[in-house]
């Protein structure tokens, strides 16, 4: 696993200062680490099992809190949804106007 933490993506979120792209990258990786630990065909999968746990623990684990990426990712999902309802209304609402 000293691959990954030398992994030019991980040096990148490092030094990245953009929190918008950080926001995105841990985003992804979530969902990458949810579908690895929650899809039985990759659940039986050890090595990559061990790497979500690697990957999650690195990423999303706080003192204090714990490991966080399922309230974390599901709080953005949330606010994704909404977000996309509420464009998809003002689609609407545009094109009844026309």
């Amino acid at each position: 696993f000293s691959m990954v933490d030398k992994a030019p993506q991980l040096q990148c979120y490092k030094q990245c200062g953009n929190l918008d792209l950080k926001t995105r990258f841990l985003f992804i990786l979530a969902c990458a680490i949810r579908a690895a630990q929650d899809l039985p065909y990759i659940k039986t999968h050890k090595t990559a099992l061990l790497l979500s746990k690697r990957l999650a623990n690195v990423f999303f684990t706080f003192p204090g809190h714990g490991n966080i990426l399922t309230p974390w990712l599901e709080g953005r999902l949330e606010a994704y949804s909404k977000l996309w309802q509420r464009e998809i209304e003002q689609c609407i609402e545009s094109h009844r106007k026309e």
